[in-house]
């Protein structure tokens, strides 16, 4: 048997992980891999070496599509744990550092992943509130997903070495025992746990846990997903902004990008969605200095819309996206990024806190 863990960053995911594991390893004691991969290469990788198991737990907070194609035509389980995007990055910004700028697109890929694998397999998506229960039921729920019948004293068994208290005591163990990662923290290579990596289990803590500055980006990006654990529905909005999925916000080249494209300059990068037909608007201003100039929506290299930006008025700093730039197509896979180019251009554009900074404003028209 094998089952795909694919949960958003702070959504349980590594808890219900590790509840899969356990419950395949009471199926079929010592003949389970449990394993950490997001792509064919990475999976095979992990597996190298070892005796063919019997069963593989995955734990993957996003997927390629070759390798969901894969565990699909393998008859794969999936266990999918979404969480408020808002919430995700508020608990990543907490336990791991950096600021939402750092984690706006592991989150927005993460979402279109669970999607897509909500849509693939049919399957419900635990919920945090669900997937951070305590008690044997969310054990026992999780057995019967995947097809298995476990016993009750079992369940109970796995639940009691996964109370709230027993993980801060593994992570406690982590924190003097487990090597430093290359990440800068500690963590088990056995279960994914890291030393910060107990929740509150707080629900729209991004109100409060976020700073003022990142509060509204974070909102304006992703207030209108809805509730990532039900099946996408027409209306969901995703907008990717400069101020978090800008170059200039990301010097640092987030994914190894390089701002320039043989299209010109990446003004926007690494926005994500998951499968479906979809309507994205250009919105927002350019600055005059770059002004005219044409900007591409590109889709999976592809050049889905294509605009003539006018000149500047005399003494005007930014010139607006004209009105009704904007395109509808149907987006097949969800790990093909979205991004905005401005044909021809170099370097970085300045400022991408301005005040009306480009936005893609992509709207779900159908599933």
């Amino acid at each position: 048997m094998i089952v795909l863990c694919l949960g958003m960053p702070g959504s349980a995911s590594t808890l219900v992980f590790n509840l899969v594991r356990e419950i395949l390893l009471e199926a079929d004691p010592g003949a389970v891999a449990a394993v950490e991969a997001t792509s064919l290469p990475a999976l095979e990788a992990a597996l190298a070496g070892a005796p063919p198991p019997r069963s593989i737990a995955i734990r993957a907070h996003t997927a390629s599509d070759a390798l969901l194609g894969l565990l699909g035509a393998a008859g794969a389980q999936a266990v999918p744990s979404a969480r408020d995007p808002r919430d995700c990055l508020a608990s990543l910004r907490a336990r791991l550092g950096g600021s939402a700028v750092g984690w706006c697109t592991e989150v927005a890929r993460s979402l279109a992943a669970v999607a897509t694998v909500q849509a693939r397999w049919g399957v419900e998506v635990l919920g945090y509130e669900a997937a951070s229960t305590e008690g044997r039921a969310l054990v026992g729920g999780l057995a019967a997903r995947i097809g298995l019948a476990l016993p009750a004293a079992a369940a109970a068994r796995i639940a009691g070495r996964w109370t709230r208290g027993a993980v801060q005591a593994r992570l406690e163990r982590v924190a003097r025992e487990a090597p430093p990662s290359g990440y800068g923290w500690r963590s088990d290579p056995a279960t994914g746990l890291n030393e910060a990596h107990l929740g509150d289990g707080r629900i729209g803590k991004w109100r409060d846990a976020l700073p003022e500055a990142e509060r509204a980006l974070v909102d304006h990006a992703f207030g209108g997903v809805g509730d990532p654990s039900l099946p996408a529905a027409p209306g969901r909005r995703l907008r990717f902004a400069e101020p978090l999925f800008g170059t200039a916000a990301r010097p640092d080249g987030v994914g190894n990008l390089p701002a320039e494209s043989s299209l010109g300059l990446r003004v926007l990068s690494l926005c994500f969605l998951h499968a479906g037909r979809w309507r994205v608007a250009i919105r927002g201003s350019l600055p005059a200095g770059h002004a005219p100039g044409r900007l591409h929506l590109v889709v999976g290299g592809q050049v889905r819309l294509s605009i003539e930006m006018p000149p500047a008025a005399p003494g005007a700093g930014a010139v607006a996206v004209p009105e009704g730039a904007a395109a509808t197509f149907a987006h097949a896979v969800h790990e093909h990024q979205m991004e905005l180019v401005l044909a021809g251009a170099a370097g970085v554009l300045p400022d991408p806190h301005r005040a009306v900074p480009l936005e893609l404003d992509a709207v779900l028209e159908a599933g």
